[in-house]
């Protein structure tokens, strides 16, 4: 329920529900369940743009994910915490982050997986106007797009290559 109030912009009732989610997870002593529940309220506040929040709460979520030695999970977190950061204008730590993810995922064979972590890192990189490392990790998140067939995202990419033509170029 709080994951359909959410993608509705429903944000004060998703929390409500995830919150207590959170609480019965606790009670039953539910790490897995905790973790989602953390994940979930992350997911919520960095929608409404409280980054901080968001961070907090799947800095939390990373060390359940750690406890209970979910890869695919940390990963995921990691990615989360890294975009918040470079909402945050922390471009060193998004860029720590997204790193320690496109490892796990490559780790994994998680191709998708990779194919966004690649595309974050190319936006870091153009934040930092880092132009040359940006082409490169760009160039190969559209790689494995095209080898996963991922159209969405390789449509993102594009875009994100053609803005970083129109930057370099300035």
């Amino acid at each position: 329920m709080g994951n359909a109030y959410g993608s509705l912009g429903q944000h004060k009732r998703a929390i409500s529900l995830y919150q207590q989610r959170l609480s019965i997870a606790r009670e039953m002593n539910d790490r897995r369940g905790e973790g989602i529940a953390l994940g979930n309220l992350g997911a919520v506040y960095g929608n409404m743009g409280q980054y901080e929040r968001a961070i907090d709460f799947c800095q939390q979520q990373l060390i359940i994910v750690k406890e209970i030695g979910d890869r695919r999970g940390e990963a995921i977190v990691l990615g989360n915490v890294g975009s918040a950061q470079l909402f945050l204008k922390n471009p060193s730590a998004a860029l720590d982050l997204l790193n320690q993810k496109l490892a796990i995922v490559r780790e994994l064979g998680q191709r998708t997986s990779e194919a966004y972590a690649l595309f974050g890192l190319g936006e870091v990189f153009i934040y930092l106007e880092r132009y040359v490392e940006a082409n490169s990790v760009l160039r190969n998140a559209l790689q494995v797009c095209e080898t996963t067939n991922n159209r969405d995202l390789r449509a993102t990419v594009l875009e994100q290559l053609a803005e970083l033509s129109r930057l370099q170029k300035k």
